[in-house]
C-alpha cells in the first residue's frame, strides 16, 4: 500500500525531473523528505543540494522557486 506521503514524494520527484528535462538537461534528481524536502541534482560527479525546502516548491505543478533552483543548478552543474 502506498502512503499519501510516499505519493507526495513521488510527485515532487516527478515535478523536478520534468523541470530538468524542460530546461534541456539529463541530470539525476533525488528528493527526500526530512524537515521539509531535500533536493539533490547530479550531473556526473557534480552535485548541488538544497535542504529544508517548502513542500510547495516541489509539490506544485509549477513553482517560480523551483525554476530558480534549476537556474542556480545550471551554474553549478554545467561548468565548462
Amino acid at each position: 500500500m502506498t502512503l499519501p506521503e510516499d505519493r507526495g514524494l513521488a510527485q515532487a520527484k516527478a515535478n523536478v525531473e520534468a523541470a530538468v528535462r524542460e530546461a534541456g538537461f539529463n541530470w539525476t534528481a533525488e528528493v527526500q523528505r526530512k524537515d521539509g524536502y531535500t533536493l539533490t541534482l547530479r550531473n556526473g560527479e557534480l552535485k548541488v543540494t538544497w535542504k529544508a525546502l517548502d513542500e510547495a516548491v516541489l509539490d506544485d505543478a509549477w513553482s517560480a522557486e523551483r525554476s530558480r533552483l534549476i537556474q542556480e543548478a545550471i551554474w553549478q552543474l554545467e561548468k565548462p
